[in-house]
Formats: structure tokens, sequence, C-alpha cells
């Protein structure tokens, strides 16, 4: 069994992630619950009110079990009122932030009153990594003052922040890697032999990425059982309470 902790449904320009097409092929690998997102986009920026109530109407008819990552734009007032009026935590397995889409980085005080309204109530934050401003130690470094908050790095570093993976993770134990678009395989093995296999987590980041690839790229870190099964169940299990 798996669990697929990030995809995005929605257009953005020549991505179109349709829910069917994504349940179609998830299905083939026994995937049994996911975490769906809004693609990158407004959903981020103006549109995340609406892209919430469309998240939330994601039919459960299915073989896979689905769940929602929350999405919030900090620049707007009284932001976690919103969150505790809205967040069904039912369906809602954490909160999603973008960075680089919403001006700022990730450890500026104007996120602070979201990050600890997520670490009183134990709502996990999702921040995909990549160029900067959201390198995976840019990230890391809100552990320093939100120690109890589990933060997890999206993404897997982007192939060109492999180097930043294993000391952005040392940085708190309350820091989990999402280990798709992650092409560097040494690195993920070298970080998950240092770190053990409980701070990684499966994700396809369809359809950024592709799931037939996500899933081969398992077997190419020649884990034990009991890894792989952290990984790709047992961790998400854990920490979303799913």
């Amino acid at each position: 069994m798996m669990i697929d902790c990030h995809f995005e449904v929605g257009k953005y320009f020549f991505f179109n992630s349709n829910i069917n097409d994504y349940l179609l092929t998830a299905e083939k690998y026994d995937i049994v619950a996911a975490i769906s997102a809004p693609i990158f986009g407004r959903a981020y920026i103006d549109k995340w009110i609406e892209a919430n109530r469309r998240m939330r109407m994601l039919k459960q008819e299915n073989k896979i079990k689905l769940f929602g990552w929350f999405t919030v734009n900090p620049w707007v007032k009284n932001v976690t009122k919103s969150i505790e009026k809205n967040f069904d935590s039912t369906f809602f397995k954490g909160l999603k932030l973008f960075p680089s889409l919403q001006g700022m980085e990730p450890n500026m005080p104007i996120y602070h009153p979201i990050y600890e309204y997520a670490e009183k109530n134990k709502i996990p934050i999702y921040i995909p990594s990549g160029y900067p401003p959201m390198t995976p130690l840019q990230i890391a470094d809100v552990s320093e003052m939100f120690k109890k908050l589990k933060i997890i790095i999206g993404r897997g570093g982007f192939s060109d922040f492999w180097m930043e993976v294993e000391p952005a993770l040392k940085n708190g134990e309350n820091i989990y890697l999402a280990i798709s678009c992650q092409s560097n395989i040494n690195a993920l093995k070298k970080a998950i032999s240092a770190l053990g296999a409980s701070r990684f987590l499966f994700e396809t980041s369809y359809p950024f990425s592709d799931i037939d690839l996500e899933i081969k790229k398992l077997s190419s870190l020649n884990l034990n059982r009991n890894d792989l099964e952290k990984i790709c169940y047992n961790n998400a299990k854990e920490l979303f309470n799913i």
C-alpha cells in the first residue's frame, strides 16, 4: 500500500491535471490514499478561498481515499481566523504555502502567525522546494523558530539543490522530505542512510512529475522492505493521521 502525500489538480498553461486521469494511473500502484492541492498559480495568491472549496468538492467514490492541502495567502488580514473557520481536519491534512508566488522567503515574519497557528493546532506545513527563495535550507530555517511545527520540504529539493537535502533535514527532527522530482538517487540514498527512513515521504507531484517515473525511482533506492514501507505508507499515515 502507498500514500501519495502531494499531487495537484487543475489547469496551468500546458498542464492539465484531471483527477480521473490521476486516479486511473495511481490505482495501478496500490495507492490507497492521496493528498491533493490546487495546481501552481493564482490559487496561492488571490483565488485561494475558491481553490480550497474546489479541493473539498473532490468526489470520494473511488478506490483511493482523497484528502486535501489547504492553501492560504499570508498577505490577507486575519488569515488565521480564515484557517480556523474553513479548515476541516477530516479532509484537509495540512497547509500548503508557496513563498515564490507570494513574494517572500518562507522564514519572513509575515508567515509567523500561520506557523504559530499550525504549530499550536498540530497542522503540518508543506512548502515545495526548488529555486530560491524555496531551497531546502531556506525552508528548514523555519524549524529554528518553530521547533514543534511539522514541516514538509516538497519536491525533494529539485535536482539543482540535492546538496542541501541532508543538511536541511539535520536542522531539526520536525522536518520531512517528500522525495519527488529529485533525480539524484545517490543524494537520496545518502540522506536516508544518514537520517533514517522515518523522515521521508512518497509523493508523485503529478502532473509536474510522472507517476510511473516516481514509482520506478523507489526501486532504484534499493531500500529494505521496512524502510520502503515507512517512506511509501507508514510515515504519512502517522504524520497525517490517515
